[in-house]
């Protein structure tokens, strides 16, 4: 296995690289750059060659991964430079470079005999954002509980004030001053994180999804200290009218899950007024942890190893498979999440689930609308 595992472990790395190179790049960046695409080009290159390297008989043992196909692409990318489909090779470098990565590490651990799992986080943080008031306003339905891999997730009280529960910029500021500390840690999030793509179309909004949440909080500022979101839709403050949307849009993972949408307002179960109130804040952490933390997957499908990440969840999907016991619905949503996120590290299967198979159309437009951890889009 000695040999096997340099080749195995070429292909991990090579991966890796390339997901860094592209991180701050859309298709335009990349086809614009004659240094990015020679770099993600050598990188295949890489790949396939050490593809061919395997031997025959870990190839016949490991099928599911398609060997041939990865070596053909590379003696494309080699013979045939100026004739070479840059979107093909976008593609192939964003979308099936992250599956081949897992698949390559997953056979490395299967084939040196390590074949327990091994966790990307060593803490989990699931939050539940329900209520709607100001980010000052003291909610009882916003509620956070914590884990890690050792045992069951436990409530997080706000830090002694006269306020008896979190507040939505107590959160945030929560946030931002624990995950720079480590360890490793997967924030869990019940609210949406973007919009359909139809909004976007509608306001003539790029497709980039640092810019859709400035352009947002821009009109929607419920992050000021006494905004509601009610005086954004009534007019009042900010200027909501000028970015509003269908309660008939969906997004593709709210299709999925038979959720609501996000410009649903005044429903029972609805998301809105609580979307709303929470991406000034999203933004607020993007702007105060940089690159230190993971948006999961608007900066990419692959989290870097060793970094925090933050992802959009639906407890709905996970609260039944918890007993309930003492916990009010606000708090049992919460724990669900912090719960199944450490379930699903500790038994392997997270890995799947933060590189959903898409088809090519559906993970595009996935990168700008965001998607809710755990939900398979099959």
């Amino acid at each position: 296995m000695r040999h096997e595992s340099v080749y195995l472990t070429d292909i991990v790395e090579a991966a890796d690289h390339i997901a860094d190179f592209l991180a701050q790049h859309d298709f335009e960046a990349f086809q614009a750059s004659e240094l990015l695409r020679s770099a993600v080009l050598q990188k295949l290159t890489v790949i396939g060659e050490a593809a061919a390297r395997v031997s025959q008989p870990l190839r016949d043992r490991h099928a599911h991964i398609p060997w041939s196909q990865i070596i053909a692409f590379r003696n494309i990318l080699a013979h045939s430079y100026f004739g070479i489909d840059w979107e093909i090779v976008w593609r192939a470098a964003r979308n099936r470079c992250p599956v081949l990565r897992e698949q390559a590490a997953n056979v490395l651990a299967v084939e040196s005999g390590k074949l327990g799992p091994v966790r990307t986080f060593e803490r989990y943080i699931g939050i539940d954002y329900s209520g709607a008031a100001t980010p000052t306003s003291s909610l009882k339905g916003l509620r956070l509980y914590m884990s890690d891999p050792a045992g069951p997730p436990v409530e997080v009280t706000p830090p002694p004030s006269p306020r008896k529960y979190w507040t939505r910029r107590g959160i945030a500021e929560w946030l931002a001053n624990r995950l720079p500390e480590g360890p490793p840690t997967l924030v869990g999030i019940d609210h949406g994180f973007s919009f359909p793509i139809q909004y976007f179309r509608k306001h003539g909004l790029p497709l980039n999804w640092p810019e859709f949440l400035a352009d947002f909080q821009r009109h929607w500022p419920t992050d000021g200290d006494h905004i509601y979101v009610e005086f954004v839709r009534n007019g009042s403050h900010g200027h909501g009218a000028a970015r509003s949307g269908d309660s008939r849009w969906r997004r593709q993972t709210e299709i999925r899950t038979r959720a609501k949408s996000v410009f649903h307002f005044d429903v029972q179960g609805a998301v809105a007024k609580s979307t709303h109130s929470g991406l000034p804040w999203l933004l607020y952490l993007r702007r105060s942890l940089g690159a230190a933390v993971h948006f999961w997957p608007f900066d990419g499908w692959r989290i870097p190893p060793g970094r925090s990440a933050v992802a959009e969840v639906y407890p709905a999907l996970w609260s039944h498979a918890f007993p309930r016991e003492e916990r009010d619905p606000d708090q049992h949503d919460a724990y669900s999440i912090a719960a199944w996120m450490r379930a699903a590290d500790t038994n392997g299967s997270l890995g799947g689930y933060l590189r959903p198979k898409f088809d090519e159309a559906g993970c595009s437009i996935a990168e700008i609308e965001g998607w809710i951890l755990g939900v398979d889009p099959e």
